[in-house]
């Protein structure tokens, strides 16, 4: 819990306070230092949980947020943890993460090759390799893979049912936060350009589909709704699905147009539509 509640002091609230109170200086209590003591930086009982690593990922990035090269700041920061455990988890989150947010194959196997060699985890090490290979094989112009997914009628689905249109995916789930802050952006765009050319699918990874089922009562009727199978296995390996949301573009021929999409609340999502999909204005 301290774990949690640092992360909303530290890396979540001060984007809000930046922005409502521009001209002040955020200042904390002695209740929140009290908070800080009962979380150590160097916790290797807490290697696997993915909270604190990525408290731990968040606070070293704050800390070289200021240096004139902060990539190369913070992957020495990474690399002063003494904890060889809390290293490479450190050090393979923000690798991963890269790895999976850009779609510059150059720039992915550039931080490969400088960065891997600081991950000593051999495991984690086959992952990103594997994770970068599946990104590569992502370029624009490569054949999309299939994935098994249900729609609501809980019949089958595949790509080649919306063949000759193109595709725009929105993978989420029911229990991500940035997912949901995403949907009206998506679903507002969706009303505006969905037609015989384009469509707009909503698939979730979410491993419960009653849980998913439950999240629709307010989606709107131009998103098609579905249901990935065997999310994790299937569809989060083929498309090296590290964190979600994500948003994806299929042309008509079932070809990658673009796999790792801005948010729709970002003007770049809808101009990456608009210069991908000819006479988009039309519909």
């Amino acid at each position: 819990m301290a774990v949690y509640l640092l992360q909303l002091l530290d890396v979540e609230y001060p984007k809000s306070f930046a922005v409502y109170y521009p001209n002040d200086t955020l200042k904390w209590g002695k209740s929140v230092e009290r908070l800080r003591k009962q979380v150590s930086l160097s916790d290797t009982t807490l290697a696997t949980n993915e909270k604190y690593i990525g408290y731990l990922s968040d606070y070293w990035r704050l800390k070289t947020a200021n240096a004139s090269n902060r990539d190369s700041a913070f992957f020495a920061a990474a690399q002063s943890i003494p904890t060889p455990a809390l290293r490479n988890a450190v050090l393979y989150k923000e690798l991963e993460s890269r790895i999976a947010s850009t779609n510059d194959s150059v720039r992915r196997n550039g931080w490969l090759q400088q960065w891997l060699p600081a991950v000593s985890n051999v495991v984690f090490q086959q992952q990103l390799q594997e994770q970068a290979a599946r990104m590569n094989s992502l370029q624009k112009g490569r054949p999309a893979p299939a994935f098994a997914a249900l729609g609501m009628n809980d019949k089958d689905f595949n790509l080649s049912l919306l063949s000759r249109r193109y595709i725009v995916i929105d993978v989420w789930a029911t229990w991500c936060g940035p997912c949901k802050r995403e949907k009206p952006h998506f679903e507002e765009l969706a009303e505006r350009y969905t037609s015989e050319n384009v469509a707009f699918v909503s698939l979730s990874i979410d491993e419960d589909k009653d849980a998913w089922r439950r999240g629709l009562s307010d989606a709107s009727k131009r998103v098609l709704q579905l249901w990935a199978k065997n999310a994790a296995e299937d569809f989060g390996k083929s498309y090296a699905v590290a964190s979600i949301p994500r948003f994806i573009l299929i042309d008509p021929k079932g070809r990658i147009v673009n796999a790792q999409m801005p948010p729709p609340s970002d003007p770049e999502f809808e101009a990456t539509l608009k210069r991908e999909i000819p006479y988009l204005d039309r519909y």
